[in-house]
């Protein structure tokens, strides 16, 4: 991520009130960006100062090499130099947004001590960080890996940028974030920073890229390969306990077709190992297959290297 406190200066008082003039500009600069956090960065320090917002963090999902999730600080701007960066960016407001990311969700102004610890909604306090806002953007894309990152692997395109405020966010704050950064992820496209599965598919049958697309293994969807009730019910003289191992029982039950990996980790009262464990045992004993959130399938040896 990068750091540079430069905000963009503003032409004239209408602009600061025009998203659409904000758009204009940022047509004008992205033929010189040639990353997509360099855009992040000059929408951060944009909203920031025209849409007169304290602290702009924009948070993406990223994977890493065995296809974990992670949520990545991509770009973040303040209104206030002095203000210390720990208070705002750290472990907790990087829990936040990883569960805002998996969830999909945009939120209206919240009161920090709604979302956040009571020492840590203190200490945002103390500064006048008294609301959370946040807006989700997905697209059927994936993003590069952060500059800072080059050896990281595309990522599908989750976009959370975080609002922290001395006073909730206005309507008219509101649509304008949404209008700028909608027009923005147009722009992102149509200046090629974002990979789109067609150019994906186009590089692999080139030749040019090798491994498959990558994915999110707490979004993957496992479903049974059969139906255990019916299996005993059609086999009566099937031994009852199919399923030796009670956590892996326990996760076959709870396997619905529907509730992807992270939702049944807050489902079932184990620990994510268990739960690894127990997926790694029913996916070996070809009980359970995966599935991407558009319904692929997922070869069986992928999703049992994410789980080593």
């Amino acid at each position: 991520m990068d750091e540079n406190n430069y905000v963009p200066p503003s032409k004239s008082p209408e602009e600061r009130r025009q998203p659409i003039a904000l758009v204009a500009r940022l047509m004008q600069d992205a033929p010189n960006m040639r990353h997509v956090d360099e855009v992040f960065l000059w929408l951060s320090q944009t909203i920031a100062k025209h849409l007169d917002i304290t602290v702009v963090q924009f948070w993406t999902t990223q994977l890493d090499s065995n296809g974990q999730f992670h949520a990545a600080l991509r770009a973040l701007a303040s209104q206030h130099q002095a203000l210390p960066q720990p208070v705002h960016l750290n472990q907790h407001m990087a829990l936040v947004m990883r569960q805002r990311l998996l969830e999909k969700r945009s939120s209206a102004s919240l009161p920090v001590e709604n979302v956040f610890p009571a020492s840590q909604a203190s200490l945002l306090a103390h500064y006048r960080l008294r609301f959370l806002a946040n807006f989700v953007l997905s697209r059927d894309a994936l993003l590069p890996p952060p500059k800072s990152l080059p050896e990281g692997v595309p990522s599908p395109f989750i976009l959370c940028v975080a609002f922290l405020t001395s006073q909730p966010l206005t309507r008219e704050q509101e649509r304008a974030i949404r209008f700028l950064m909608e027009q923005s992820i147009r722009i992102l496209s149509q200046f090629q920073l974002l990979h789109t599965p067609g150019s994906i598919r186009q590089k692999q049958a080139s030749g040019d890229a090798k491994k498959p697309a990558p994915f999110a293994l707490d979004e993957t969807i496992p479903r049974r390969t059969q139906n255990l009730e019916q299996f005993q019910a059609d086999n009566p003289f099937s031994s009852a306990a199919i399923i030796s191992d009670k956590n892996a029982r326990r996760l076959y039950t709870a396997i619905d077709g529907r509730r992807d990996v992270a939702e049944l980790l807050q489902y079932l009262p184990l620990e994510r190992k268990e739960v690894y464990s127990a997926l790694r045992n029913l996916l070996e004993e070809k009980k359970i297959q995966f599935y991407t959130p558009q319904g692929e399938g997922i070869d069986a040896s992928l999703i049992l290297s994410s789980l080593s």
